[in-house]
C-alpha cells in the first residue's frame, strides 16, 4: 500500500497522467497527507528549537536545512510540483512541454513575487503562447492576484509608553521588534493546477541568527488579512551589534518567500530610569531572556569555532 501511495504522489508532482481509476485514490492519499503536513512543520521547528527533545526522539538535532526541506515539500505538494520546477507551472497555460520555451524566451527566470506586478512580462508570456489560448493572460493576471506577493517592514525601538518611541537601545532597556507583513491579497482559498480540494493559506514567520543556523522566533498566521502583525519584546543584557534575517515563508506557494537583514545595536550602558518606569507587561521579558540569550551564545560559539 505504501509503495502505491509513494508512486501516485511521484507521478502526481513530476506531471504525470494518471489514469481515472487512480485518481480517486490519489485523491484519497492527497486528502490524508493534507491533514498532517501543516503539522509536520510545525512539529519540525519545535523539534529544531529543543535541541534534548531533538536528541532523543531523533539521535541528533535537526539542521534549518531539514526545516526548510519540510516548508518546500509542504509548497510542492499543494502546486504538483517536484523539487526543481520552475514556479512558473503553477501559471495557466503554461505546461512542462512548453516550460523550458518560455523560460529560454524569457532569458531569466523570475520569483512569483517579482512577476506580479511585471505587465510587460506577463504580455511576453501572452505572447508565447498565444497560439494556444487567447484568454491565457487574463488567467495568468487573476491567477497571480491570488498568489500573495509580501511587502515586509520590520523596526526596533524601546517604548516607554504608547506613541513614545526610542531607536537608541541600551544595556537593561526592554526593547520591541515589530514586524508587519502586507499582502497584495487577501483571497480565501489558494490556486493550484492539481490539488483537488480547497485550501487556505498560512504564512510562516521565521527569525534567524546572522548564521542562519539557529531559529529564534517562530510564528505562523493562518487568517487572510491584508495586514499581518507580529511583535517580539526582549530585554536588552549584552551590548553589541546584531544581525538578524526575516522570513517569510508561503506553505502553499512556490516562489514567493521573502527574506530581509535586520541589525540593531546595544549600546554597552544603562539608561537612567527609576524602577517604577518598567512597566508590568515588560516583567516577563525581564525575567526571561530567551532571544538575545540564544543571539549571544551563537556568537560565542561561533568566536569559540573560529
Amino acid at each position: 500500500m505504501f509503495i502505491k501511495q509513494f508512486y501516485l504522489m511521484y507521478a502526481d508532482m513530476k506531471g504525470k497522467n494518471i489514469k481515472t481509476i487512480l485518481r480517486t485514490d490519489l485523491n484519497e492519499i492527497i486528502k490524508g497527507y493534507s491533514k498532517v503536513i501543516n503539522s509536520l512543520i510545525d512539529f519540525s521547528i519545535q523539534i529544531f528549537l529543543d535541541k534534548n527533545t531533538s536528541k532523543y526522539l531523533l539521535g541528533k538535532t535537526l539542521s534549518i536545512e531539514n526545516v526548510n526541506r519540510v516548508i518546500q515539500f509542504s509548497q510542492h505538494f499543494y502546486q504538483g510540483l517536484w523539487l526543481h520546477d520552475s514556479f512558473l507551472l503553477q501559471l495557466p497555460g503554461i505546461t512542462r512541454d512548453n516550460i523550458d520555451y518560455i523560460v529560454k524566451k524569457l532569458k531569466k527566470e523570475y520569483s512569483a513575487s517579482s512577476l506580479i506586478n511585471d505587465h510587460e512580462t506577463l504580455y511576453k508570456i501572452k505572447s508565447i503562447i498565444e497560439n494556444e489560448d487567447q484568454n491565457k493572460l487574463l488567467e495568468i493576471t487573476n491567477c497571480l492576484k491570488q498568489i500573495n506577493s509580501y511587502k515586509v517592514n520590520c523596526k526596533v525601538f524601546v517604548e516607554f509608553e504608547p506613541g513614545m518611541e526610542d531607536k537608541i537601545i541600551y544595556v537593561g532597556d526592554i526593547f520591541t521588534i515589530r514586524i508587519e507583513i502586507q499582502k497584495n491579497s487577501n483571497s480565501e482559498f489558494i490556486h493550484s493546477k492539481s490539488y483537488p480540494f480547497l485550501k487556505r493559506e498560512s504564512l510562516i514567520l521565521l527569525i534567524f541568527d546572522e548564521e542562519k543556523q539557529n531559529i529564534l522566533h517562530f510564528k505562523r498566521f493562518n487568517d487572510n488579512s491584508l495586514i499581518l502583525k507580529d511583535e517580539i519584546r526582549e530585554a536588552a543584557r549584552y551590548p553589541g551589534n546584531y544581525k538578524l534575517f526575516i522570513v517569510i515563508k508561503s506553505d502553499s506557494y512556490v516562489g514567493t518567500d521573502q527574506e530581509i537583514l535586520m541589525e540593531f545595536n546595544v549600546i554597552a550602558k544603562q539608561r537612567e530610569m527609576d524602577h517604577h518606569d518598567i512597566h508590568p507587561d515588560d516583567e516577563k521579558a525581564l525575567k526571561e531572556e530567551t532571544f538575545m540569550k540564544n543571539l549571544v551564545k551563537d556568537a560565542l560559539n561561533t568566536n569559540v569555532d573560529s
